[in-house]
């Protein structure tokens, strides 16, 4: 069985090269022998070999042949343009090779190479000799990827430009475009790199149709493909690889498939809410400490924030004036505690802050906030105070108690003179005591 394919392939092999005999003038038969590398391809440098036999009535003599540089074919070495063969006999062989290069601008398909056979006064050109030149992957790619609005919002539509371009300078046909949500085309071979796009896509087209059917893209051409992509409003914020395979055939109905992958981002931008939470600051020009409570009323998690308070000539800050917070995942929210000290009397000011974070997709946010803070004592804000009646009680049993005891004292000194004396008789004794240092209006004394 292996002979038999053997045979085969070496059959096809000649076989592509038994139509390509060329006469030239009567005189001479050239077969090429093979081209290394085949298909040759733009831009690129190929070798072929010729055989030339001697098909006329006499001798070749002096035999040269030349190398004709006609586009998009050209010698690789100037130097090895012309070949010396010698003298030629009827039927003689004889063998020569050339190096060539294809030009860059070479087209997909067929073009003529032609050799210069001189021989004394014979000089003639070769007719007809076609070599295919054939991209080994034509150069179709895709040129441009528009997401609007980008990225995709959960729940919401965003409208997907595909800008395909063909970089040959053949046509393209029977193009088809699919984006592959499913991961329905993936082949086996590719199965772990299904596993590491992701179990579920959250996205669809909503216009339909996944594939995508372009007839034909000509040379050097841009064409743009429409996709209308939802994403499932439970669909987490981050970037989704999606297979995109791409099929079509050249000119020289060669079929070729590329398998591409490119990123749809899918987020929206947070939705940060601040307020002033708490503050134990109840007096103008007092310091305390003021509470913001930072609140994430968005779709997409917050990450690596930091608040930074700004002095002003209403205030001054004790302590650090940013603070590093971290996460605040959606629907949810944080607080942070700042110390400051009133340098001004009025009843309202304003505090700066500003936010810096990141969404869950790694874009960077700076926002300036400015929250009013109105000071409010605590009466006015209701909370219990201390009755003045109780303070006038507290300082009515601080007298007593210190009379008490002063009494007792007195009291003390008054029996170690053996007199015996009553509560009301220290009354007495400490209001002269009062009336004697006490000011006040004196009797006016009287001389006899």
């Amino acid at each position: 069985m292996k002979k038999i394919l053997l045979v085969i392939v070496l059959c096809l092999f000649f076989v592509s090269f038994a139509s390509a005999s060329y006469f030239v003038g009567g005189r001479a038969k050239i077969d090429i022998s093979s081209i290394s590398p085949n298909p040759v391809e733009p831009g690129e440098y190929f070798d072929i070999y010729f055989q030339l036999q001697n098909v006329g009535s006499s001798t070749m003599e002096d035999l040269k042949i030349q190398f004709v540089d006609t586009n998009p074919f050209y010698v690789a070495t100037s130097a090895d343009r012309i070949k010396a063969l010698g003298d030629l006999g009827q039927n003689g062989l004889s063998y020569f090779s050339y190096r060539v290069r294809v030009g860059s601008a070479a087209v997909s398909g067929d073009h003529e190479l032609k050799l210069r056979v001189i021989s004394g006064g014979f000089s003639e050109e070769t007719t007809g000799m076609q070599i295919r030149v054939q991209s080994r992957d034509a150069l179709f790619d895709i040129a441009k990827l528009k997401l609007d609005p980008d990225p995709i919002e959960p729940g919401r539509v965003s409208k997907l430009y595909l800008t395909l371009k063909n970089q040959e300078l053949s046509a393209m046909y029977d193009v088809n475009v699919k984006l592959d949500f499913a991961l329905s085309l993936l082949q086996a071979s590719l199965a772990s790199t299904a596993a590491s796009l992701n179990d579920e896509i959250p996205l669809v087209n909503v216009d339909g149709f996944e594939e995508k059917k372009v007839g034909y893209i000509g040379p050097r051409e841009e064409v743009i493909l429409e996709y209308s992509i939802l994403a499932y409003p439970d669909a987490d914020s981050r970037v989704y690889k999606v297979p995109l395979i791409i099929t079509y055939h050249d000119a020289l109905g060669t079929n070729y498939t590329k398998n591409n992958v490119i990123g749809l981002m899918v987020g929206s931008d947070p939705d940060l809410l601040i307020n002033l939470d708490t503050t134990d600051i109840y007096s103008r020009g007092g310091s305390g400490e003021i509470t913001f409570s930072i609140i994430n009323k968005g779709v997409t998690d917050v990450k690596f924030l930091t608040t930074i308070l700004k002095e002003t000539e209403d205030y001054e800050i004790i302590g650090n004036s940013d603070v590093y917070i971290g996460s605040v995942d959606s629907d949810d929210y944080e607080t942070v505690d700042y110390r400051i000290k009133l340098k001004t009397r009025s009843k309202t000011i304003s505090l700066p802050l500003s936010l810096e974070y990141k969404d869950a997709n790694n874009r960077e946010y700076v926002e300036d906030y400015l929250v009013e803070f109105n000071i409010y004592s605590a009466a006015e804000l209701g909370e219990p105070q201390q009755s003045k009646m109780g303070i006038v009680i507290f300082i009515i049993i601080v007298i007593f108690v210190i009379y008490f005891i002063s009494y007792r004292k007195w009291r003390k000194r008054m029996k170690g003179k053996l007199i015996s004396v009553s509560f009301m008789d220290y009354f007495g004794y400490t209001r002269r005591v009062f009336k004697k240092y006490l000011p006040g209006k004196k009797k006016p004394v009287h001389k006899k």
